[in-house]
């Protein structure tokens, strides 16, 4: 009888034990399993951002004469906005792939943007009337002005140490300004050739310029586009 009752204890250790080895195999090949699955999800893609970049463009008020700006999007969803006038502050934000641009604590523009940050279905809602009409990243490198000319049919421009350029009007091999002293933020250039003759440039590209100026007692915009040479 004894005999008996231990060969019971036994069978009933065994079965306890093999159902606990089958119970740790099935974890084990759960966990695997998970595992794996994880391993093998594609990573989400980034979101595409414009954190830290300038980029430069047009707009005009209200369906007038276009206007270069410049935008500087910082890295915490501010921006700096500067055109002819003056600069203005501001905010950014991009959801589901749409950019958001506030200016002076209102939404002023929003638009697609792709990964190659390429802005589409612009729509202008700004309260002051701007009208965006593109913008592109202008890259962060301090392009090198020194020692450079850019010239146009009606104007041109030798820029020179010491934050100072020539300015040339039409083919005349000589200044009719000197040593203009001019202020650079980024790539929008600002100078005054003589007391409320206001001059506004961007450097759009390597190699291209874009501007305009507002002579005294006459309230038009002149724009330009110098090349460099």
């Amino acid at each position: 009888m004894k005999l008996g009752l231990c060969n019971k204890k036994t069978l009933i250790m065994k079965r306890q034990l093999f159902f606990t080895a089958i119970s740790l195999l099935i974890a084990t090949i759960t966990l695997n399993s998970c595992s794996k699955s994880n391993d093998t999800k594609p990573a989400e893609e980034n979101p595409p951002t414009v954190a830290n970049t300038i980029w430069t463009g047009e707009f005009n008020y209200d369906g007038g004469k276009t206007q270069p700006m410049t935008i500087a999007f910082g890295e915490s969803g501010t921006l700096t906005w500067t055109e002819f006038k003056s600069k203005y502050g501001g905010s950014w934000e991009i959801k589901n792939g749409i950019l958001t641009i506030g200016i002076s604590g209102a939404v002023s523009f929003t638009a697609n943007i792709s990964s190659s940050n390429v802005l589409t279905n612009i729509k202008s809602s700004d309260a002051s009337g701007r009208k965006l009409v593109n913008a592109a990243p202008a890259g962060n490198d301090d392009l090198a002005l020194e020692d450079t000319k850019w010239i146009a049919p009606d104007v041109s421009f030798k820029f020179k140490a010491d934050n100072k350029v020539d300015v040339y009007f039409g083919a005349s091999e000589m200044p009719l300004y000197s040593d203009v002293k001019y202020t650079r933020k980024d790539r929008a250039i600002n100078f005054s050739l003589i007391p409320h003759y206001d001059w506004f440039l961007v450097v759009s590209t390597n190699t291209i310029i874009k501007g305009l100026n507002m002579a005294p007692s006459d309230p038009t915009l002149y724009t330009l586009s110098v090349t460099k040479q």
